[in-house]
C-alpha cells in the first residue's frame, strides 16, 4: 500500500463528507476525486515551474473545475 499526503487524506475525508451530506452524488469514489485533484493541481504547479501566465492557468483551472461532480 502506498503512502498518502496529509493533504490527500484530508481531501478525500472531506469528500467523503460531502458524499454523506449529498453535496456529491451517491455514486462517487472520495478517493478517486482526492486522486484527479491532486492531479490536477500537480500539473498546474509543473505548467506555472514552466512558465505559464496566470490567466493561463486559471483557465486550466476553471476548464478543471468544470470536469468534476461538485
Amino acid at each position: 500500500m502506498r503512502s498518502q499526503s496529509a493533504s490527500f487524506t484530508a481531501l478525500r475525508d472531506r469528500f467523503k463528507r460531502a458524499r454523506s451530506d449529498g453535496d456529491l452524488p451517491a455514486g462517487t469514489d472520495p478517493a478517486t476525486l482526492a486522486q484527479l485533484v491532486a492531479t490536477i493541481t500537480d500539473g498546474i504547479a509543473t505548467q506555472a515551474a514552466n512558465g505559464s501566465t496566470n490567466a493561463e492557468l486559471r483557465r486550466i483551472a476553471e476548464m478543471a473545475m468544470r470536469g468534476l461532480p461538485i
